[in-house]
């Protein structure tokens, strides 16, 4: 055993009594058993447990307190000595079990240390220490002896053990009083303190004073009761140097010591500090850098990508690094991308290659990768290195460069002008075709000789021309631009009358060559020849002036238009025929022209002979000689004066067409916006149709969302039947076809119907609906349907734009000769701007409107029509936004002695069409189907057929009491259908047939096309199965 300063202590073994030795003996001495029982007792109290192992029987005895002391399982529990060995730790189990069976056949002392399992599952250690008993015989009958719990004492001997095992080079112990109370030999080696002076004061202070404090709550974490703590600080040399330790401490509490060990890791701190700066400094380096920097290890894995590679592509660390920069590289790319980097990875060579990359706004971008192999010591391979830059200006710059010089040659070899490039020792070195045209040599003939030595060597008299009189020559030396009239020589010997501009070609100030731009102007020579009589004979006036303006000639027309003569308008006479008002403005611009030798341009009137003023359009050019010096003004005057007419009647008509233009944009932006908001208004129904179908067809619902799908899909229907009757009620307004089924009709009970209609979309949003009602008011004449609809219409406008927990009030009153309805609502109100336009047809606030609230603004534009149909007005009021809105509806009421039949109204009740025979016939398999099934629903005895054609084949079985039939089908529609089925009943004495039109073809006309075609009713697709049913009832009951 071990007291509390890890002192091993002898513990005596005892040997309990054995069945020789009178075990269980009633004749046993009472003293002896007391005695026994003492010393039990007392091993007990000691924390001990007794056991004995009978070695012939293999039974096993353990004291009670095993549970207690050990953990075991009761001592009912264990009674043999193989329940005993199973409690024993595997790994410990043979070799206890060689140790007693040693033991035994020695005859001699057993002493043993293992771990057993105990009942929760956890293990404990045991020392188990028994001698062994001999009989009468020599033989060894018992093993008895001690077994106590050691977990506390080896855990504390591991913590020990794996301590010390650190390998440190400095060891000290140090009390709890915060001094060391012993330290090996290395600290003075280390920090030339004597172990003396290392523990006379307080370790902590020589500590640095910047990490007292986390040395500090080292400390207290050591006090918070745990086992070990490592830490690091810097601990003072006496030169006054600090070096730093690497510390690891743990408390024994049993000898109110602290065990330390430390290494001086200052050499590595050192090296950690270089190596971070090194990779601060690269890092500073590869983020400041104009390129994207990567690195890999050895397996082509990327660990390093810098910050202006997630800059660019978007991708974050986690999806950059590894493989994950392949996803950045275009799809097309990445095949290459990977056999370049894996074929150089294999070789360890540098590489090079363009592909695109993703930037992270999705564009892709041409970039060039440069990568070298990185070899570390005994040339092992560390990995690649690499730099990514965007090329994509520059692929962009040389696409740009080759279409420019793809271009630039298009328009050389295409320009109708000679062009001719000279080098800087003036030899050509480009000529187009039309230049070879020309001259009538080919490039490959001139191409590295002097031009002039070519093609103007020689005057056309025959005589030398020297290079050094060579005007074009001129442009390359003295570095200007040379424009003049030249003869050249043709390859055929032939002279022929050029125009040049020679141009130095210059390139970052330095003179590179000279390009000569020629044009062939001898047909304009021959041309000039003959201007002067030709001049006479153009319809406008023309004349000619010196370089000063000074007028000396004009054309036969001028005198015949101004009733002037050549004496009158020489020099500058011609202001006399100019509108006063008009001459300035023509003088300063003359005069402008003659200063700068710029053309002359402008509009302005003359006076004829007659005296009346016509508007001329003036032009005048300068003829100018080699030099560029004006020598002749040739001028002309065209009367405009029509075309100024047209133009001023072109310019209001195109007024017109502009007012007309935008009239019919925004007649299409209407047209477009409804659409818009008609396809919106249509989708939307249909988005929960199809989706609750879908769900439905799945078989997934419960019989609670199977109703509610239900409800939604005719919800949805509902919405685009009333959505498409607002369609054909503007329709019909609009053909002013729509007609009332006039009777007397109760304002009370169209109020309440309308707003029946209406309560459950208000108590959705918890708006309360307030009625004053006034009973009293008498009856008006109308359409039942309409009135119920335009109230409808304006309390569920109501509903729809309050927001939840508003009011909504409707009142109806008698004012004079008639009744006023008033809605009113709490909602979002109208603005002022947009009350004169409330009521017409597609108009909405915005936008934002239509979206939040849906609708395609027709409701009110057909309440104001239903309204006026009624002989009545209605108006809508407005505080403002978000201040609700007022709508004032007035109906004439009955006059007196009115003769008027009030319209009757029926109860409702099931149809029954049992024993009636309807003929469904539609194209549509769905439409077909359930109108079948829902006739049947009602007892009537369908046949369905696809096409007009089986419809007569049918009739040929039995005729049927009612035909319902599509209208639009192919190969034979309805009314085609009808026609032969009349026909049909006609010659074979058949009754006839009563026929409905089901039809989406729902319009004014159609219904009266149907009736004409024969049909005794016309119904409009969508239809409820109630009212096929109750149609198909009344046609019968009426034949």
């Amino acid at each position: 055993m071990q007291d509390n300063s890890n002192t091993q202590k002898e513990i005596p073994l005892v040997t309990l009594p054995t069945t020789e030795q009178g075990r269980g003996n009633p004749c046993q001495p009472v003293e002896n058993m007391q005695h026994q029982e003492r010393y039990r007792i007392a091993l007990e109290a000691a924390g001990m447990v007794t056991w004995e192992w009978n070695l012939l029987t293999h039974e096993v005895f353990l004291s009670a307190n095993v549970v207690e002391v050990l953990g075991l399982p009761s001592t009912a529990t264990i009674t043999s000595s193989q329940e005993f060995f199973n409690c024993i730790h595997p790994d410990d189990r043979q070799r206890v079990i060689q140790a007693l069976e040693v033991a035994a056949a020695e005859k001699s002392e057993y002493s043993a240390e293992y771990r057993v399992l105990i009942r929760d599952g956890s293990l404990r250690w045991v020392q188990h220490l028994g001698r062994v008993s001999i009989n009468s015989e020599g033989t060894a009958a018992y093993i008895s002896g001690v077994m106590m719990d050691i977990s506390a004492r080896k855990q504390r001997e591991e913590q020990r053990d794996r301590f010390f095992a650190v390998g440190a080079d400095l060891l000290a112990i140090a009390n709890f009083d915060g001094y060391f109370t012993w330290v090996s030999p290395s600290w003075e080696n280390t920090f030339g303190w004597t172990a003396k002076e290392l523990t006379v004061q307080p370790w902590l202070s020589f500590v640095h004073p910047e990490d007292r404090e986390k040395t500090r709550k080292a400390g207290q974490q050591l006090g918070a009761g745990n086992e070990v703590v490592a830490f690091e600080n810097r601990y003072r040399c006496k030169d006054g140097s600090y070096r730093w330790l690497s510390w690891r401490r743990q408390p024994l509490v049993e000898e109110k010591s602290i065990y330390s060990t430390a290494i001086d890791v200052t050499a590595q701190k050192l090296a950690e500090a270089a190596r971070k700066e090194s990779e601060e400094r690269f890092r500073l380096m590869a983020e400041r850098a104009p390129v994207m920097i990567w690195m890999t290890d050895p397996t082509g894995y990327c660990t390093y990508l810098s910050q202006s590679w997630y800059n660019f592509t978007g991708q974050s660390e986690s999806e950059g690094l590894g493989l994950g920069w392949i996803d950045a590289v275009h799809p097309e790319d990445r095949a290459t991308v990977k056999n370049v980097f894996l074929e150089a990875t294999k070789h360890r060579e540098a590489f090079h290659l363009d592909y695109r990359l993703q930037r992270d706004d999705g564009e892709y971008r041409f970039c060039i990768d440069s990568a070298s192999p990185c070899f570390g010591a005994n040339e092992q391979f560390l990995g690649y290195i690499g730099s990514v830059i965007d090329i994509t200006e520059r692929k962009h710059a040389q696409a740009a460069a080759e279409k420019h010089r793809r271009l630039l040659k298009a328009v050389t070899d295409n320009a109708s002008v000679a062009l001719f490039i000279m080098d800087e020792q003036q030899q050509c070195v480009f000529m187009n075709p039309a230049a070879e045209q020309m001259t009538g040599f080919a490039l490959a003939e001139v191409q590295g000789r002097a031009l002039h030595d070519i093609i103007h060597h020689t005057r056309p008299d025959g005589s030398h021309y020297p290079l050094e009189e060579c005007p074009i020559d001129r442009a390359f030396p003295e570095n200007n631009q040379e424009q003049g009239e030249e003869v050249f020589v043709h390859k055929d010997g032939n002279f022929y009358h050029v125009s040049y501009t020679a141009s130095p070609i210059r390139d970052a100030g330095e003179i590179r060559g000279t390009i000569i731009e020629v044009r062939d102007i001898t047909e304009e020579k021959q041309a000039e020849a003959r201007f002067r009589l030709m001049a006479d004979s153009i319809p406008q006036l023309a004349w000619m002036a010196n370089p000063d303006g000074w007028i000396f000639w004009y054309n036969q027309r001028w005198y015949d238009y101004t009733g002037t003569t050549p004496q009158q308008m020489e020099g500058w006479g011609w202001q006399s025929v100019h509108a006063p008002d008009e001459l300035p403005k023509v003088k300063a611009r003359w005069q402008h022209s003659i200063a700068t030798g710029e053309p002359f341009d402008l509009e302005f009137p003359l006076r004829g002979a007659d005296g009346e003023f016509r508007w001329f359009l003036t032009r005048v050019n300068p003829m100018k000689d080699a030099q560029g010096n004006v020598v002749l003004w040739f001028g002309t005057n065209t009367d405009v004066t029509h075309q100024r007419q047209l133009a001023q009647e072109r310019a209001a008509l195109l007024e017109t067409e502009r007012a007309a233009r935008e009239q019919a944009e925004k007649a299409n932006r209407v047209r477009d916006e409804f659409l818009a908001v008609l396809s919106h208004e249509l989708r939307s129904p249909l988005n929960p149709i199809i989706g609750w179908v879908k769900l439905l067809k799945s078989g997934r619902l419960n019989p609670e969302k199977t109703a509610q799908a239900i409800d939604i899909i005719e919800r949805n229907a509902k919405l685009q039947v009333d959505l498409i009757a607002d369609l054909l009620d503007v329709s019909r307004i609009l053909q002013g076809k729509l007609s009332l089924n006039v009777s007397t009709v109760s304002l009370p009970d169209t109020i309440s119907a309308a707003i029946e209609t209406v309560r459950l979309a208000a108590q959705a949003k918890s708006i309360k609906i307030d009625t004053a009602v006034d009973t009293t008011v008498e009856q008006v004449v109308g359409d039942a349907a309409r009135l119920q609809q335009i109230v409808w219409n304006l309390l569920s406008n109501a509903v729809k734009f309050t927001p939840k927990g508003g009011r909504v009030e409707i009142r109806l009153s008698c004012v004079g000769a008639d009744a006023q309805i008033t809605v009113s609502d709490t909602g979002k109100g109208i603005r002022p701007d947009f009350l004169p336009y409330i009521f017409e047809y597609f108009r909405q606030e915005d936008a934002s409107t239509t979206r939040q609230y849906g609708g395609l603004g027709l409701g009110l534009a057909i309440v104001k029509q239903l309204v006026e149909l009624h002989g009545g007005t209605v108006q809508a009021t407005s505080q403002g936004e978000d201040k609700g809105a007022t709508f004032i509806v007035t109906l004439p009421l009955i006059k007196p002695h009115s003769q008027i039949h009030a319209a009757s109204t029926t109860s409702k009740q099931v149809t029954n069409l049992s024993g009636i025979s309807v003929l469904v016939v539609d194209d549509e398999r769905d439409s077909r189907e359930l109108i079948a099934f829902a006739l049947e629903l009602f007892g009537a005895t369908v046949s369905a057929v696809a096409s007009a054609r089986e419809a007569l084949q049918a009739l040929h079985s039995s005729t049927p009491d009612v035909l319902v039939s599509d209208i639009g089908m192919p190969d034979m529609d309805g009314y085609q259908l009808l026609r032969q089925v009349r026909t049909w009943t006609s010659n074979s004495n058949h009754r006839q047939i009563v026929a409905i039109a089901l039809t989406a073809y729902a319009g004014e006309f159609d219904q009266r096309q149907a009736l004409a075609a024969g049909f005794q009713m016309h119904i409009a697709k969508p239809v409820e199965p109630e009212a096929l049913a109750t149609a198909v009832a009344q046609l019968v009951q009426s034949r």
